[in-house]
């Protein structure tokens, strides 16, 4: 299973004050604590090639705030040989574009 991305339990060391809980067995155990994404539109979008374009321009949308991302030729790149009617390799698809949407100089730089 997938670790949860926010843990709302803090350490009860008294040595340790207000730092995250970040042991795993613990952020496993609290479900209500792992992030849940809806992907039905993005998925939808990764099934044909030729609305590839479209699916990062509405992921980097919601993460960056804007779609003319440089890295765009960079992002199909990573998933050009991924087979868009295997459901798993969709989800890769989708996956690969928001992990290297929000891994690019758009996402972390914030523009004035």
């Amino acid at each position: 299973g997938a670790l949860p991305l926010v843990s709302t339990t803090t350490n009860s060391k008294s040595d340790i004050k207000n730092v995250p809980e970040l042991d795993p067995d613990k952020l496993l155990a609290r479900s209500a604590d792992k992030l849940k994404l809806n992907l039905t539109k993005e998925l939808e979008l990764a099934a044909d090639a030729a609305k590839h374009d479209e699916l990062i321009d509405r992921v980097s949308l919601i993460l960056c705030g804007k779609t003319n991302l440089t890295i765009k030729p960079n992002i199909k790149d990573a998933f050009k040989n991924y087979d868009v009617t295997s459901p798993e390799q969709r989800l890769w698809i989708v996956q690969t574009v928001i992990f290297m949407v929000a891994i690019s100089p758009d996402f972390v730089v914030l523009e004035a």
